[in-house]
Protein backbone atom coordinates (compact mmCIF):
# COMPACT_ATOMS: atom_id res chain seq x y z
CA UNK A 1 0.00 0.00 0.00
CA UNK A 2 1.34 3.50 -1.05
CA UNK A 3 0.57 6.87 1.20
CA UNK A 4 0.21 7.68 4.17
CA UNK A 5 -1.24 5.70 7.49
CA UNK A 6 -2.65 7.56 10.61
CA UNK A 7 -3.59 5.43 13.81
CA UNK A 8 -5.08 6.48 16.53
CA UNK A 9 -4.24 4.15 19.69
CA UNK A 10 -6.55 3.51 22.66
CA UNK A 11 -4.37 5.13 25.22
CA UNK A 12 -7.49 5.27 28.19
CA UNK A 13 -7.12 8.63 28.88
CA UNK A 14 -3.50 9.62 26.99
CA UNK A 15 -2.66 9.87 23.75
CA UNK A 16 -0.97 7.40 21.50
CA UNK A 17 -0.65 8.01 17.78
CA UNK A 18 1.34 6.35 15.12
CA UNK A 19 2.03 7.87 11.84
CA UNK A 20 3.21 5.77 8.98
CA UNK A 21 4.67 7.15 5.36
CA UNK A 22 3.96 3.81 3.94
CA UNK A 23 5.85 5.24 0.42
CA UNK A 24 9.18 6.42 2.30
CA UNK A 25 8.79 3.84 5.30
CA UNK A 26 8.87 6.61 7.80
CA UNK A 27 7.50 6.69 11.18
CA UNK A 28 6.23 9.21 13.43
CA UNK A 29 5.08 8.37 16.81
CA UNK A 30 3.22 10.70 19.03
CA UNK A 31 3.40 10.36 22.64
CA UNK A 32 2.86 6.83 24.36
CA UNK A 33 -0.33 7.13 26.89
CA UNK A 34 0.07 6.17 30.20
CA UNK A 35 2.55 4.50 32.31
CA UNK A 36 -0.12 2.67 34.47
CA UNK A 37 -3.29 1.11 33.82
CA UNK A 38 -5.68 -0.67 31.17
CA UNK A 39 -4.09 2.48 28.81
CA UNK A 40 -0.96 1.35 29.20
CA UNK A 41 -1.72 -2.22 28.71
CA UNK A 42 -3.39 -1.23 25.21
CA UNK A 43 -0.82 0.97 23.75
CA UNK A 44 1.78 -1.97 24.49
CA UNK A 45 -0.44 -4.35 22.93
CA UNK A 46 -1.69 -2.48 19.99
CA UNK A 47 2.17 -1.40 19.43
CA UNK A 48 3.55 -4.65 19.10
CA UNK A 49 1.08 -5.70 17.02
CA UNK A 50 0.94 -2.74 14.66
CA UNK A 51 5.11 -2.71 14.58
CA UNK A 52 5.77 -6.21 14.31
CA UNK A 53 9.47 -6.68 13.30
CA UNK A 54 9.83 -2.97 12.16
CA UNK A 55 10.01 -1.49 15.52
CA UNK A 56 11.82 1.46 14.19
CA UNK A 57 10.54 4.68 15.13
CA UNK A 58 12.12 7.91 13.12
CA UNK A 59 10.79 10.34 15.18
CA UNK A 60 8.88 10.07 18.54
CA UNK A 61 7.29 13.47 19.44
CA UNK A 62 6.56 14.29 23.60
CA UNK A 63 3.85 16.53 23.20
CA UNK A 64 4.37 17.47 27.07
CA UNK A 65 5.36 16.21 30.49
CA UNK A 66 2.29 14.37 31.38
CA UNK A 67 2.21 10.93 32.16
CA UNK A 68 -0.73 10.56 29.73
CA UNK A 69 1.30 11.60 27.17
CA UNK A 70 5.14 10.73 28.17
CA UNK A 71 3.96 7.99 30.26
CA UNK A 72 5.10 5.02 28.61
CA UNK A 73 7.84 6.02 26.95
CA UNK A 74 10.12 4.37 29.06
CA UNK A 75 8.69 0.89 29.42
CA UNK A 76 8.00 0.65 25.47
CA UNK A 77 11.76 0.84 25.16
CA UNK A 78 12.87 -0.88 27.86
CA UNK A 79 10.88 -3.98 26.75
CA UNK A 80 11.71 -3.24 22.83
CA UNK A 81 8.37 -2.60 21.73
CA UNK A 82 9.45 0.25 19.82
CA UNK A 83 13.52 1.27 18.56
CA UNK A 84 13.65 5.36 18.52
CA UNK A 85 16.19 7.01 16.52
CA UNK A 86 15.15 10.52 17.63
CA UNK A 87 12.88 12.59 20.23
CA UNK A 88 11.50 15.79 19.13
CA UNK A 89 11.17 16.68 23.54
CA UNK A 90 11.46 19.61 25.25
CA UNK A 91 12.55 18.29 28.47
CA UNK A 92 13.45 20.67 31.77
CA UNK A 93 16.83 19.21 31.67
CA UNK A 94 17.57 21.26 27.84
CA UNK A 95 15.71 23.78 27.95
CA UNK A 96 15.69 25.81 31.19
CA UNK A 97 19.38 26.41 30.61
CA UNK A 98 18.64 27.80 27.30
CA UNK A 99 15.33 30.03 28.45
CA UNK A 100 15.78 30.84 32.27
CA UNK A 101 18.24 31.01 35.30
CA UNK A 102 17.04 28.22 37.04
CA UNK A 103 17.33 25.62 39.99
CA UNK A 104 18.25 21.79 39.44
CA UNK A 105 14.60 20.53 38.03
CA UNK A 106 13.13 17.33 39.46
CA UNK A 107 10.46 16.07 37.46
CA UNK A 108 10.67 12.98 37.41
CA UNK A 109 9.08 10.80 34.33
CA UNK A 110 10.82 14.05 32.01
CA UNK A 111 14.68 13.43 33.56
CA UNK A 112 14.48 9.39 33.32
CA UNK A 113 13.25 9.54 29.85
CA UNK A 114 16.05 11.97 29.11
CA UNK A 115 18.91 10.24 31.15
CA UNK A 116 16.90 6.68 29.54
CA UNK A 117 17.77 8.31 25.99
CA UNK A 118 21.24 10.08 26.45
CA UNK A 119 22.37 6.04 27.92
CA UNK A 120 21.18 4.25 24.57
CA UNK A 121 22.20 7.24 22.62
CA UNK A 122 19.05 8.68 21.14
CA UNK A 123 19.07 12.06 19.62
CA UNK A 124 17.21 14.64 21.39
CA UNK A 125 15.66 17.65 19.77
CA UNK A 126 13.88 20.16 21.66
CA UNK A 127 11.06 22.31 19.56
CA UNK A 128 10.61 26.05 20.81
CA UNK A 129 8.74 28.03 18.24
CA UNK A 130 10.05 31.69 17.48
CA UNK A 131 8.86 33.84 15.04
CA UNK A 132 10.00 34.74 11.70
CA UNK A 133 11.62 31.38 11.44
CA UNK A 134 9.95 27.99 9.64
CA UNK A 135 9.62 26.04 12.61
CA UNK A 136 9.26 23.53 10.17
CA UNK A 137 10.59 19.25 10.41
CA UNK A 138 10.49 17.29 6.67
CA UNK A 139 10.24 13.56 7.05
CA UNK A 140 9.94 11.44 4.03
CA UNK A 141 6.93 13.18 1.98
CA UNK A 142 5.77 14.44 5.44
CA UNK A 143 5.88 17.74 6.40
CA UNK A 144 5.28 19.20 10.00
CA UNK A 145 4.93 22.36 10.61
CA UNK A 146 4.45 23.50 14.54
CA UNK A 147 3.27 26.25 16.56
CA UNK A 148 3.16 25.44 20.01
CA UNK A 149 5.08 25.83 22.37
CA UNK A 150 6.91 28.88 22.20
CA UNK A 151 9.26 30.84 24.52
CA UNK A 152 6.59 32.00 26.90
CA UNK A 153 4.88 28.80 27.48
CA UNK A 154 8.15 27.24 28.32
CA UNK A 155 9.35 29.80 30.22
CA UNK A 156 6.29 29.67 32.38
CA UNK A 157 6.24 25.75 32.67
CA UNK A 158 10.10 26.04 33.87
CA UNK A 159 8.71 28.12 36.88
CA UNK A 160 6.03 25.95 37.51
CA UNK A 161 8.25 23.03 38.04
CA UNK A 162 10.61 24.68 40.07
CA UNK A 163 7.76 25.40 42.83
CA UNK A 164 6.41 22.18 42.78
CA UNK A 165 8.05 19.14 44.85
CA UNK A 166 6.51 15.92 43.99
CA UNK A 167 6.26 16.39 39.89
CA UNK A 168 4.10 12.96 39.31
CA UNK A 169 1.34 11.93 41.67
CA UNK A 170 0.00 8.58 41.54
CA UNK A 171 -2.85 8.76 39.48
CA UNK A 172 -6.14 9.36 41.43
CA UNK A 173 -8.78 6.46 40.79
CA UNK A 174 -10.86 8.00 38.05
CA UNK A 175 -14.25 7.54 37.21
CA UNK A 176 -16.68 7.56 34.61
CA UNK A 177 -18.05 11.37 33.19
CA UNK A 178 -21.64 12.09 34.18
CA UNK A 179 -23.79 13.97 32.09
CA UNK A 180 -27.54 13.71 31.45
CA UNK A 181 -27.77 16.56 28.57
CA UNK A 182 -28.14 16.04 25.36
CA UNK A 183 -26.00 17.62 22.49
CA UNK A 184 -29.45 19.63 21.33
CA UNK A 185 -29.51 20.88 24.63
CA UNK A 186 -25.87 22.17 25.44
CA UNK A 187 -25.84 23.86 21.82
CA UNK A 188 -29.06 25.92 22.43
CA UNK A 189 -27.79 26.85 25.84
CA UNK A 190 -23.77 28.04 24.80
CA UNK A 191 -24.94 29.56 21.17
CA UNK A 192 -25.82 33.19 21.94
CA UNK A 193 -23.76 32.77 25.06
CA UNK A 194 -20.63 31.07 24.91
CA UNK A 195 -18.28 31.98 27.49
CA UNK A 196 -14.70 30.40 26.85
CA UNK A 197 -12.34 29.60 30.22
CA UNK A 198 -9.47 29.19 29.09
CA UNK A 199 -7.08 26.45 30.39
CA UNK A 200 -3.94 27.54 32.57
CA UNK A 201 -2.01 24.64 33.54
CA UNK A 202 1.76 25.02 32.49
CA UNK A 203 2.26 22.06 31.35
CA UNK A 204 -0.52 21.65 28.84
CA UNK A 205 0.70 24.91 27.52
CA UNK A 206 3.72 23.83 26.83
CA UNK A 207 2.40 21.35 24.60
CA UNK A 208 3.81 20.52 20.99
CA UNK A 209 0.86 21.37 18.58
CA UNK A 210 1.88 21.29 14.73
CA UNK A 211 0.08 20.98 11.11
CA UNK A 212 1.26 17.64 9.02
CA UNK A 213 1.26 17.73 5.57
CA UNK A 214 1.12 14.95 2.87
CA UNK A 215 0.71 16.05 -0.83
CA UNK A 216 -2.58 17.97 -0.93
CA UNK A 217 -3.75 16.77 2.71
CA UNK A 218 -3.62 18.59 5.57
CA UNK A 219 -3.81 17.22 9.49
CA UNK A 220 -3.93 19.28 12.80
CA UNK A 221 -2.14 17.70 15.92
CA UNK A 222 -2.91 19.59 18.96
CA UNK A 223 -1.76 17.69 21.90
CA UNK A 224 -3.25 19.48 24.92
CA UNK A 225 -1.71 23.06 23.66
CA UNK A 226 -3.48 26.13 24.73
CA UNK A 227 -5.95 27.76 22.55
CA UNK A 228 -4.24 31.49 22.69
CA UNK A 229 -1.29 30.42 20.81
CA UNK A 230 -3.75 28.48 18.32
CA UNK A 231 -5.79 31.16 17.77
CA UNK A 232 -3.23 33.28 17.19
CA UNK A 233 -1.80 31.11 14.80
CA UNK A 234 -4.14 31.10 12.98
CA UNK A 235 -5.03 34.29 12.76
CA UNK A 236 -1.85 35.29 11.36
CA UNK A 237 -3.17 32.63 7.92
CA UNK A 238 -4.25 34.31 4.98
CA UNK A 239 -7.21 32.21 4.72
CA UNK A 240 -8.72 29.55 6.62
CA UNK A 241 -7.21 26.09 6.40
CA UNK A 242 -9.36 23.42 5.48
CA UNK A 243 -8.09 19.78 7.56
CA UNK A 244 -8.68 16.30 6.59
CA UNK A 245 -8.55 15.85 10.33
CA UNK A 246 -8.23 17.45 13.80
CA UNK A 247 -6.93 15.79 16.99
CA UNK A 248 -8.67 18.17 19.57
CA UNK A 249 -6.79 19.60 22.28
CA UNK A 250 -6.41 18.07 25.88
CA UNK A 251 -9.18 15.47 25.10
CA UNK A 252 -11.80 17.75 24.00
CA UNK A 253 -11.37 19.61 27.14
CA UNK A 254 -13.60 22.92 26.52
CA UNK A 255 -10.78 24.90 28.56
CA UNK A 256 -9.23 24.07 25.35
CA UNK A 257 -11.17 24.44 22.12
CA UNK A 258 -12.41 27.34 21.71
CA UNK A 259 -15.51 28.96 19.77
CA UNK A 260 -13.01 31.25 18.22
CA UNK A 261 -10.46 28.23 17.21
CA UNK A 262 -13.46 26.56 15.31
CA UNK A 263 -14.62 29.80 12.88
CA UNK A 264 -10.71 29.91 12.18
CA UNK A 265 -10.55 26.35 10.14
CA UNK A 266 -12.65 23.91 8.23
CA UNK A 267 -12.64 20.63 8.67
CA UNK A 268 -15.37 17.92 8.93
CA UNK A 269 -13.71 14.87 11.09
CA UNK A 270 -12.76 15.42 14.57
CA UNK A 271 -10.76 12.85 16.99
CA UNK A 272 -11.16 12.68 20.61
CA UNK A 273 -8.69 10.49 22.77
CA UNK A 274 -10.46 9.89 25.16
CA UNK A 275 -11.99 6.91 27.18
CA UNK A 276 -14.81 9.16 29.53
CA UNK A 277 -12.99 7.65 32.82
CA UNK A 278 -12.06 11.14 34.33
CA UNK A 279 -12.97 13.60 36.43
CA UNK A 280 -12.45 16.40 34.30
CA UNK A 281 -15.81 15.62 31.52
CA UNK A 282 -13.78 14.46 28.85
CA UNK A 283 -14.93 14.02 26.41
CA UNK A 284 -16.48 17.26 26.63
CA UNK A 285 -19.95 17.98 25.00
CA UNK A 286 -19.67 21.78 25.00
CA UNK A 287 -16.20 21.44 22.96
CA UNK A 288 -18.78 19.19 20.25
CA UNK A 289 -21.04 21.69 20.58
CA UNK A 290 -19.11 24.26 19.77
CA UNK A 291 -17.67 22.74 16.73
CA UNK A 292 -21.23 21.29 15.65
CA UNK A 293 -22.87 24.78 15.57
CA UNK A 294 -19.98 25.02 12.78
CA UNK A 295 -19.82 21.61 11.24
CA UNK A 296 -23.13 20.48 12.13
CA UNK A 297 -22.35 17.34 9.61
CA UNK A 298 -19.02 16.41 11.12
CA UNK A 299 -17.75 12.70 12.32
CA UNK A 300 -16.64 12.26 15.06
CA UNK A 301 -14.11 9.52 16.02
CA UNK A 302 -13.27 8.11 19.28
CA UNK A 303 -10.57 5.67 20.76
CA UNK A 304 -12.22 3.95 22.93
CA UNK A 305 -15.48 1.63 22.86
CA UNK A 306 -16.43 1.31 26.33
CA UNK A 307 -19.88 1.85 27.49
CA UNK A 308 -19.08 5.26 28.87
CA UNK A 309 -18.30 6.57 25.67
CA UNK A 310 -21.27 5.19 24.02
CA UNK A 311 -23.43 6.63 27.03
CA UNK A 312 -21.95 10.21 26.50
CA UNK A 313 -22.56 10.28 22.59
CA UNK A 314 -25.59 8.81 22.65
CA UNK A 315 -27.75 11.84 21.54
CA UNK A 316 -25.78 12.05 18.63
CA UNK A 317 -24.42 8.23 17.81
CA UNK A 318 -25.12 8.76 14.05
CA UNK A 319 -22.05 11.26 13.96
CA UNK A 320 -19.44 8.29 15.62
CA UNK A 321 -17.18 6.50 15.11
CA UNK A 322 -15.48 3.97 17.68
CA UNK A 323 -12.70 2.67 17.75
CA UNK A 324 -12.00 -1.25 16.23
CA UNK A 325 -10.22 -3.67 18.76
CA UNK A 326 -8.21 -0.34 20.16
CA UNK A 327 -7.31 1.14 16.97
CA UNK A 328 -8.75 4.38 14.62
CA UNK A 329 -7.46 4.04 11.27
CA UNK A 330 -6.91 6.47 8.37
CA UNK A 331 -5.16 6.00 5.00
CA UNK A 332 -4.20 8.38 2.26
CA UNK A 333 -2.99 7.99 -1.06
CA UNK A 334 -0.21 10.38 -2.06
Amino acid sequence: MNGLQIQFIDAGVGDCILITDLVHKKKILIDSGPSKGEGRLSVSQNLSQLLCHDKKIDIAIITHNDDDHIGGFKSLIEEEIINVDKFIFNNIKQVESNIVESKKASYRQDIELHTLANKMEINIDVMIVEDDIPNIINIGAMTLKFMSPNKNKIEQLIRWSQSESTKINDRQKLSPTCTSESLEDVIKKIKDNDCFTPDKSPTNGSSIAFILEYGEYKFLFLGDAHMDIVEDFFSREAEKINFELIKLSHHSSEKNNSKAFFDQIFCDKFIFCCNGLNNHGHPSLVTIARLSINFPNSKLFFTSDNEDIKRITKSFSSRCTYSADGILEFNYEL
